[in-house]
């Protein structure tokens, strides 16, 4: 199975993406699913909120680890030192990870609902009622955990489409399970086939790391290094905060009323979905092009790729953000509203998406900076940022929640983003002041100032449209065709512009040869 690996970083984004897209839509036909069959009530809160908040978020906060501290060092000892040292490394966090998993499966296996309600306010009787389905999560978090970091060890080798093929059997097999075995099993179906698809996966990227990289997964007990120690001490207490950060809010939304988590879980993962496709990707391979380039000391090649994947994907997310915002009614309505997701489910989900989307350009920033600060290995000047920034977010949430209500929350997460892209220029300014942020600053008011003006003005003219099908497609086209002339008339991007001369070039030659004279970042 060599020919999952991807030598080429610009390759790796056009499959990985391409592979991410197709785990993505296969991802997002599931919430539709799960919209029609459940709509929104007790039990799908409760699987949607100890999937992302409890669960995930201590697979977020173990598996932070690897991206943070692993994988930079694994990196180094097999570039300074040896294959094997880096295997032995590797293979001391893969065993640990799973003596992790096992003991966090112990009370929940002794009394999941108590360990649950410790979490949540949905309260003993309505936990009591779904306890089937709460036992089901403890093989899924250990799966995951392993999972996550299988796919980890095989991006930082080059094999950047793993992660999309392990997704891409995930949520297949969820979305198999839920189709066949709603009636029976009900909202247990997703678990189900989470579960069966993980386990298939642990076995599966097993077999390649054992084949394709002739990996040997032996035990043998490891010497940290004091820099090392340091860094996952540091790295996890941050972690930790972050993880704290995302779970106020979540905790506190709890005990809204039945459907609330659910309607922001809708809102949230449609409002995700470029970030999802395109961000992710482009953040996950940049880090260890970033990682590679820090290694070799090329301070000034990373500079100009930080600067071009920075400006390429905030020309692309704002304009998104802007539609996204202007047609949420539009978009959840036509998504969602069909079987038991009715109106005011599709309003409540709709309110959330609309202030939600408007973060995807501060989460492509702030996802590319996180990474630069991995490469450069600078985790105890982040630790005390994200203590702070995190203790901020939840006074933000707390406020924002008591004063505007569930919508509060996404108001919080907004102001917290936008305050700490600015803090970023500061960061970088002193501790890596090759990095020419404040470029990136510029450019993000530049695309907004555009974009605004153009949502304005598609606002007006879409409201004299009453179809729903009319103004998506007559307003989004007047919006993405305007942006698009102006790109090409002013080179606002020249990265955009690189891949569209490529492009007319293949379909085109006659007209375009020779055309494309930016470079690829």
């Amino acid at each position: 199975m060599s020919f999952l690996k991807i030598e080429s970083y610009q390759k790796g984004i056009a499959i990985s993406s391409f592979f991410n897209i197709i785990a993505k839509i296969i991802l997002f036909v599931n919430s539709i699913v799960i919209a029609y069959y459940f709509g929104t009530q007790t039990k799908t809160d409760i699987y949607f909120y100890v999937m992302s908040s409890i669960i995930g978020l201590i697979v977020t906060l173990i598996s932070g680890l690897n991206l943070a501290v692993l994988l930079p060092e694994s990196m180094r000892l097999r570039e300074q030192e040896s294959k094997e040292k880096s295997m032995q490394f590797l293979n001391f966090f893969l065993y640990l990870y799973l003596i992790i998993g096992l003991i966090v499966s112990i009370p929940l296996i002794i009394d999941s609902v108590g360990f649950f309600n410790i979490f949540t306010k949905f309260g003993i009787e309505a936990l009591s009622q779904n306890q089937s389905l709460l036992l089901l999560f403890i093989p899924l978090f250990t799966l995951i955990l392993i999972v996550n970091y299988l796919t980890d060890i095989l991006t930082s080798y080059k094999y950047f489409t793993m992660p999309m093929i392990a997704a891409i059997i995930n949520n297949s097999a969820a979305l198999i399970f839920i189709i066949l075995f709603h009636s029976i099993w009900d909202v247990k179906s997703i678990l189900v086939g989470l579960n069966t698809a993980y386990l298939i996966n642990t076995i599966f990227l097993i077999y390649l790391i054992h084949k394709n990289l002739k990996w040997n997964f032996t035990y043998k007990k490891i010497k940290f290094t004091k820099a090392v120690k340091k860094n996952i001490i540091y790295a996890q207490a941050g972690n930790l905060a972050s993880v704290l950060g995302s779970f106020a809010p979540a905790y506190i939304l709890s005990s809204f009323g039945s459907g609330v988590i659910t309607a922001l879980n809708f809102g949230q993962k449609t409002a995700n979905i470029p970030n999802d496709f395109i961000t992710s990707q482009f953040t996950s391979i940049s880090g260890i092009r970033y990682n590679e380039l820090y290694a070799q000391k090329d301070y000034t090649r990373l500079n100009m790729v930080f600067l071009e994947t920075a400006k390429f994907l905030i020309f692309i997310m704002i304009p998104v953000s802007v539609l996204a915002f202007i047609f949420s009614d539009e978009v959840i309505s036509i998504l969602f509203q069909r079987g038991k997701f009715d109106a005011i489910s599709v309003k409540n989900s709709a309110l959330f998406m609309k202030y939600l989307v408007l973060l995807l350009p501060f989460y492509a920033i702030n996802g590319l900076a996180s990474r630069l600060y991995m490469a450069a290995q600078l985790i105890n000047y982040s630790f005390w940022y994200q203590i702070a920034a995190n203790l901020m977010l939840i006074a933000l949430v707390w406020f924002g929640i008591k004063n505007f209500g569930a919508i509060g929350f996404p108001y919080a997460l907004l102001t917290q983003y936008i305050l700490n892209t600015f803090v970023i220029y500061f960061f970088l300014k002193f501790l890596l002041p090759f990095i020419k942020f404040g470029k990136v600053l510029l450019y993000l008011c530049l695309i907004i100032l555009i974009n605004v003006l153009l949502g304005i003005i598609v606002f007006h003219i879409i409201k004299y449209f009453d179809n729903i099908f009319s103004k998506l497609i007559f307003g989004i086209s007047i919006y993405l065709l305007t942006y698009f002339i102006l790109n090409i008339a002013f080179k606002i991007n020249h990265q955009t512009n690189f891949y569209y001369n490529l492009a007319m070039s293949k379909i085109l030659p006659k007209y375009f040869k020779n055309n494309h004279k930016e470079k690829q970042f």
